[in-house]
This record gives C-alpha cells, structure tokens and sequence, in this order.
C-alpha cells in the first residue's frame, strides 16, 4: 500500500512540473512575438504611408510600368483613327508624334526606309471573302479564255522586214507587231490604184458625153457607151478596195493610199494587233519567208482566265441545285504557288457530258486576274459553296505577330510608316488565319519582315522610346 502511495505522488509530482514548463514556454514565445507583430504592423503603416505618397504624386522606384500602361492605353485609343487623324496628334516635341523618332512608339507607329523595305517587305492587301463551310472542293487548270486570245497570221505571202514587238510583250489594240514586204499585197496596191486611175478617166468621159448629148451634138450611142465604161470603172474599184480590206487595211487607209505617193512604203504589209493583251507566242524572226497559212503571233489578254474542273457525278445533283437558285455562283480558288491567298471566281458553265472514264463533268470558272498571277497550266482547288455564307477576313500566318498574349499585325500608313493594329483571331487552316476584328477591307498588312516593325515598336519596353 505504502508503495503505491509513493508511485502515486512522484507521478503528481511529474505531471505538475511538466505542465508548469509548458505555460512558462508558452508565455515567453507570446512575449517574444508581440514586438516582432507591432514591428512588422508599424513597417506596414510606413509602406501604406509611402504608397499614399506616390498615389499623390510622389517618385516611384521603377516608374516605366505605369508609363507602359498609359502607352497601352493610348495605343488602344489611336490604333483606329485614320492617317490624318494621327497626324493631328502632337507629341511634346512640338511635332507631329507619328513623324516623331521618340515618341511614334506610343501610337505603335514603325518606319522604314521604302527602298530597304522593298526587298525586307512582302505586303497583302486585307480583302472580305465569303466562309466557306459547305463547299464543294473540285480540283482544276487554269486555261485561256478563249474569248480574249487572237491568233495572227500574214494576209500575204512575203518577207519579213522588221519586228516592233516580242514575245512576251504588253500590247495595246492596234499596237503593230511586225512589217512585211508582200509582192502579192503590192500588186493589190497596184490594182486598187489603177482602177481609181480608169474611174477618173471614166467619169470624165461619162459627164462629157453627157454634156454633149444634152447638146444634141455627139450620138446616144456614144453616150451609152461612156457610162457603161463607167459603171464598170466603179465596180473594179470597188472589187480592189475589197481585196485591200482583206489584207486589213481600213477605209481610211484605203483613202489615204488613193492620195498619197505610190512608192511610200509600196507593198509593205504591216501586222497589228486587234486586241490588247499579252504576245504568248511569236513564230517569226527577220528575213523569214511567210504565207497566210502560217500563225506568227498569238495575243491573250491574260486579264480574266478560265478555270476547267472536274466534278464527280455524285455531286451533280448538289452544285446544280445551287446554280438553279441564284443566278451567279461564286467560287474561292487557292494555288500552290501564293498558298496564303484565295482568288475569286464566278461558274461559268456546266458541261453536258460526262467522261465515260472517270465518269466526271467538265465545270468552267470564270477568274479574275488583273494581277496577273494566276498563269495558264497551273493547278488549283476551287471552293464552291452550297449555301449563303458570312463574311470573313482572312490573313497570311506570317502576318500576325503575339507579344504578351496580344495578336496584331501592322499596317501601312504611308510608303515609310507602318502601324500596328490589335486583332482578334479565329481558325487557323492551311497558312491562313482567320480575323474577327481589327482589320477593315482595303488596308495593306506586312507578311514577310514585319519582325522589324515589332521589334523597333517595343524599344519602349527596353528602355527606348519617348523621353517621358
């Protein structure tokens, strides 16, 4: 018993002493904390006092964030005004800020010297087309319209004395192309010039006899006579003026050889063209001997082409729906030598006819191509769709630049200045990307070297830019 006393109060002993040093410990952390508290809360009034001073006005430490916050801002407000609205702005230099070398970073104005940017630069002009979701993809050539090419041969047999224009060349209509000394083209000459001799000789006779019978003095006999011999004058001038026109001569050139010296450029047959266009083909070189039979020149105006498709007979039934309900059927093209640029296009006409091999149908598409780049040979892929569509700009790939989560693009101002313009982006497909907003239709962007722009634009962010 006197055992389990003792046990009973060392462990009394024990658990009292332990919990004494347990709230001593307690209460010395307590008393150490508190200074540290009021320390860090007293730091706290101090830095709230110091923030309450620069929100009045007072110096920052590093002061070019907000700085490049406000030119955020201002870029925003200024990147859809127009090229005179912008050159309205002054900067503190007293100047215009987009001609300002300091301070047009804050409009997202770049410049550039044209003649470097002309080999650096690759510009695109932003252009509205229709969204192409419910399509018919056709594949095709580009060929001739063949309402637009000409084919010109000699009217006579003869040789060539001169050449003015070669292959390759712009003609307009009427240009001439060539110049050839035809003996048969001369004899016309010839012919056409001596019967005008008769006729005048004719006449004389015909109103003489006239006067004379008139006068009872010379037979009717004689006067008969006079004016068949010149009706008959009048029908081989007529006969050689025709065969005049043949060798392309018009009435008033007609005319003016009727007037002038014979020997001036006598049987020298002069080749033009009818229309204007491109010379695609010249098989003719100096001293060449030539007949009509033979095509010496071919000219196309290369200013709209057609497109030949194949459309599988399965989707016959689809396209010819969409051409009986509206009376102009657009078409997108897309070639693999511009891969970021679509072409538009009209269908022309449907075949009537299908091919008993690939059992496909002949689809013609009327292009426009006053650019020139679509060239007869190439291969295409034709978007025709089936049902109306929605606007959508899209852009070359390359033209759209990131910098901090932010797309944009920059866009000419002038021959030197380029500004940027924030965009919203859409679907990206085949090296173009879709734009929801920040571009309008008629503005050219840059697609190659734009890099440069961006990276003389953000020289602000590493210290550059205006001296404010």
């Amino acid at each position: 018993m006197r055992n389990r006393f003792i046990h009973a109060t060392v462990s009394l002993v024990v658990f009292v002493g332990l919990s004494l040093l347990l709230v001593f410990l307690t209460s010395s952390n307590w008393s150490q904390a508190s200074p540290a508290g009021a320390e860090a809360e007293t730091h706290g009034h101090e830095h709230g006092e110091v923030a309450s001073d620069h929100g009045a006005g007072g110096e920052e430490p590093d002061g070019h964030e907000d700085h490049e916050g406000d030119h955020q801002h201002e870029h925003a407000a200024h990147e859809a005004l127009s090229l005179d609205e912008l050159s309205k702005l002054q900067c503190e230099h007293d100047c215009a800020t987009i001609e300002c070398d300091e301070c047009r970073y804050e409009l997202g104005v770049a410049k550039l010297n044209p003649a470097l940017a002309e080999g650096l630069v690759r510009a695109h002009r932003v252009q509205v087309e229709q969204r192409v979701r419910n399509a018919l993809q056709l594949t095709g050539e580009i060929q001739l319209d063949l309402t637009r090419v000409v084919e010109i041969s000699s009217a006579g047999s003869g040789r060539v004395e001169t050449i003015q224009r070669l292959l390759g060349d712009t003609v307009q209509a009427s240009d001439t192309l060539a110049v050839i000394q035809s003996a048969e083209f001369g004899q016309a000459q010839a012919d056409f010039l001596e019967a005008q001799a008769k006729l005048d000789l004719a006449r004389q006779t015909y109103e003489r006899e006239k006067t004379l019978v008139d006068r009872q003095v010379s037979s009717q006999a004689d006067f008969l006579t006079a004016r068949k011999e010149f009706v008959a004058t009048q029908v081989a001038v007529a006969a050689a003026r025709k065969r005049l026109q043949l060798f392309g001569l018009s009435d008033g050139q007609i005319e003016v050889l009727a007037t002038t010296d014979p020997d001036d450029k006598f049987g020298q047959l002069v080749l033009t063209t009818p229309i204007a266009g491109t010379i695609l083909e010249q098989n003719i070189v100096r001293g060449q001997l030539v007949s009509p039979a033979q095509r010496l020149y071919r000219v196309a105006d290369l200013s709209s082409v057609w497109v030949l498709c194949d459309l599988y007979e399965s989707d016959l039934a689809a396209l010819y729906d969409r051409m009986s309900s509206t009376d102009k059927v657009e078409a997108q093209l897309r070639v693999a030598a511009f891969p970021g640029e679509t072409f538009k296009a009209t269908v022309d006409l449907l075949g009537n006819q299908l091919d008993r091999d690939t059992r496909t149908l002949r689809v013609r598409l009327v292009a426009d191509n006053v650019q020139g780049k679509l060239k007869p040979g190439m291969f295409v892929t034709a978007f025709i769709p089936l049902v109306e569509c929605e606007p959508v700009v899209h852009v070359p790939e390359s033209a759209v630049l990131t910098d901090e989560g932010e797309h944009f693009v920059f866009a000419r101002l002038t021959d030197e200045l380029w500004i940027r313009r924030d965009i919203a982006v859409g679907h990206r497909d085949k090296g173009l990307v879709e734009v929801l907003a920040g571009l309008t239709e008629g503005e050219t962007i840059a697609t190659q070297g734009a890099f440069m722009f961006k990276s003389e634009v953000l020289k602000e962010k590493m210290g550059a830019g205006c001296a404010h």
